[in-house]
């Protein structure tokens, strides 16, 4: 008898060690709605990012280990959210984990949404299963991939302030930028600051003549410990560029930075005075309409000067400040404009600036009366 309790005994221990070291592998595929009906908008735009984050883990009993987009291991039961993004009204999490099981060949991770206008905010990423060689090999591709983006960042010299400038390598068609933040759209609806990025091809017609030209966005490249681009020894966390179709011009670019001291910009100013000492000077907004906070709100919160050459168009726009709420000073002529712009820039005590530079020939075409179709985004925010 205590032969045989001691066999049993041996014979459980292996089942438990058998049963303790059994891991599996998974790599997430799509996601669907538990109801099973369509979505739209930006809670298709978010499932598809939930989708492109290429989460990969390994299971094994109760505990979970990312590898990526993330590294982390966590019971399931601890597994709250995907993205752990939280609004910043409330606090609740965007996406909130309910359940993690296995259902036949895929690995489900439900979980609400609550940015859906649907009665029904359950989702699902579906994960399927991979060996380990092979979730080995591909979880090193996904992170090399992503180390060699963020190498790649390196300022990009515009100091010259004209609309050609040499092309960064990360903003190429065939560089997928979005590496280095698979999240931001939630990071975006939570008022969040992150690292976001942008690659898009668009177009737009001028009467029946097509257009098309491909923009991108670095923006807040600080959070990564990176420069975005340079003007003379002033950093730049925010660069925007748009190029033709093929990558073989630039047609315009932005660059800007939050929190700039009256040095700073007034530096940026001169530059480009001495760059263009001919140009004609009009003057942007006018920051004697903002008597208080409330009054500084979309369009009204800039305010700035156009700098205008036979090639080029430069706009220095700069945030109004509190110590510049009410102050109006009068001004005609370049020279005027000139003067008002630096009176202005001496009250200042920090602003956020943005310097955008256009070529005139596509800033005629979108100002022209037949024009129809998309716009570059940072051109479109005046």
């Amino acid at each position: 008898m205590k032969k045989i309790i001691s066999l049993l005994g041996i014979l459980m221990f292996i089942i438990s060690c058998n049963g303790q070291g059994k891991e599996s592998y998974w790599k997430g595929q799509e996601v669907t709605k538990e109801s099973k009906e369509p979505f739209h908008g930006v809670t298709l735009a978010y499932m598809e990012m939930i989708a492109e984050m290429r989460i990969h883990l390994s299971k094994n009993n109760d505990s979970l280990v990312f590898t990526y987009p993330y590294e982390k291991k966590i019971k399931v039961s601890e597994l709250k959210s995907l993205t752990g993004c939280r609004l910043k009204d409330d606090g609740k999490l965007l996406d909130s984990v309910y359940d993690v099981r296995v259902e036949g060949d895929e690995l489900k991770i439900k979980f609400y949404y609550i940015g859906t206008a649907s009665k029904d905010n359950r989702f699902s990423l579906n994960l399927v299963r991979t060996d380990k060689a092979s979730y080995i090999k591909e979880t090193e591709i996904l992170k090399n991939e992503k180390k060699r983006m963020l190498e790649m960042i390196k300022p990009a010299d515009v100091s010259g302030l004209g609309v050609s400038i040499s092309i960064p390598e990360y903003f190429k068609p065939d560089i997928n930028i979005n590496l280095l933040n698979p999240i931001q759209l939630a990071e975006d609806l939570c008022q969040v600051k992150g690292i976001q990025t942008l690659s898009s091809s668009e177009s737009f017609k001028v009467g029946q003549e097509k257009y098309n030209y491909h923009q991108y966005e670095l923006v807040n490249a600080d959070q990564v410990s990176r420069i975005a681009a340079r003007i003379g020894t002033i950093d730049f966390p925010t660069f925007k560029l748009v190029t033709n179709q093929d990558g073989s011009r630039t047609d315009a670019w932005m660059v800007g930075r939050e929190r700039s001291d009256k040095k700073t910009i007034q530096s940026i100013f001169r530059s480009v005075q001495s760059k263009y000492p001919n140009a004609d000077i009009i003057a942007i907004g006018a920051p004697e309409i903002a008597q208080t906070k409330d009054d500084v709100v979309g369009i009204a919160s800039t305010f700035g000067v156009t700098m205008t050459n036979s090639n080029e168009i430069i706009r220095i726009l700069i945030s109004i400040p509190e110590e510049l709420y009410g102050i109006k000073q009068e001004a005609t002529g370049s020279k005027e404009v000139a003067k008002a712009f630096e009176y202005y820039i001496s009250l200042i005590g920090t602003a956020e600036i943005q310097v955008k530079v256009i070529s005139k020939k596509l800033n005629d075409l979108l100002n022209a009366k037949n024009f129809s179709g998309d716009r570059p985004y940072f051109l479109s925010e005046e």
